[in-house]
C-alpha cells in the first residue's frame, strides 16, 4: 500500500451516495453481499484509501 496515500481520508461525493442509497433501498430489506459496507459508507460520508482499494480489489473481481 502507498504510504503516503494510507492516513488520507476521501469524502464520497452526492451522486455516489445517492446510488448506493437507492440500490440498498431496491433491496428491500433482504441480505446482500456488502449492504453492510454500503450502509456504513452511507452512514460515515467518507472513506479511507484502504477502504477503497478494497472496494476496487472486489469491484474488478465482479467484471471478470
Amino acid at each position: 500500500m502507498n504510504s503516503k496515500l494510507q492516513p488520507n481520508v476521501y469524502t464520497i461525493p452526492p451522486k455516489v451516495l445517492n446510488v448506493i442509497r437507492h440500490t440498498i433501498t431496491g433491496l428491500n430489506g433482504e441480505n446482500a453481499k456488502g449492504k453492510k459496507r454500503a450502509e456504513k459508507l452511507l452512514s460515515d460520508g467518507k472513506v479511507k484509501y484502504g477502504q477503497l482499494k478494497r472496494i476496487i480489489h472486489d469491484l474488478s473481481k465482479l467484471s471478470c
